[in-house]
């Protein structure tokens, strides 16, 4: 789990949440209600909720379903945008870093270490 990168994630402008995410840290809560102020209602692992309310929230940036919500996130602004991984096995670092693709007459170049971390950055775009 990255907080830096899930901490970027929520202060980009694009940033949203939506029902069912998945918070960091280890409780198992997750997301069920979004506030207007930007604070979450949560529920636990069994779905329980007790009224409790979470006003600067991080997402579970292991989570496949945040990592689901980043690319839509992303698509919403570019639709064709697809991501290339690097060789993971390659010696040289760079080859091992996770690529952007954004369709026709795009002049964006963003690359990251891990699929997470392109998505992040994507979202991060002016």
């Amino acid at each position: 789990m990255d907080l830096d990168l899930a901490r970027r994630a929520v202060a980009s402008p694009r940033w949203r949440w939506a029902a069912g995410l998945p918070l960091a840290g280890d409780e198992g809560y997750s997301v069920d209600q979004v506030r207007e102020d930007g604070g979450v209602g949560v529920v636990d692992e069994y779905g329980y909720w007790g009224g409790e309310y979470i006003a600067d929230p991080l997402p579970d940036m292991g989570s496949p379903l945040v990592l689901g919500w980043l690319l839509h996130l992303v698509r919403e602004r570019f639709p064709l945008f697809t991501v290339t991984p690097g060789d993971p096995s390659a010696r040289d670092p760079s080859e091992r870093e996770w690529f952007a693709d954004w369709g026709a007459g795009s002049s964006f170049s963003v690359s990251a270490e891990t699929e997470t971390g392109l998505l992040v950055a994507a979202l991060e775009l002016p």
